[in-house]
């Protein structure tokens, strides 16, 4: 059992070189299409989350207002 694990453990340690052999700067640059449409999908995430954060903090602030039929209104003369 002991010489299988480190039979299995010595094999993945061997065959993980390969997947970390192809890591020279000139391959992991980005182009400018790469840049543009994350940024634009960026741009998709903040659009929707700004109203989405004022829609949760409105929702909050109604949870702990009074209830209508709780608050006294001045009486017309």
């Amino acid at each position: 059992m002991k010489k299988t694990l480190l039979f299995l453990l010595l094999h993945t340690v061997s065959l993980s070189g390969y997947a970390v052999a192809n890591t020279h700067p000139e391959s992991t640059g980005n182009s400018l299409a790469v840049i543009l449409f994350l940024g634009f999908i960026g741009l998709i995430i903040v659009g929707q989350l700004i109203p989405g954060v004022m829609l949760f903090f409105s929702m909050i602030k109604g949870l702990f207002r009074k209830h209508p039929s709780e608050i006294k209104h001045a009486d017309h003369k």
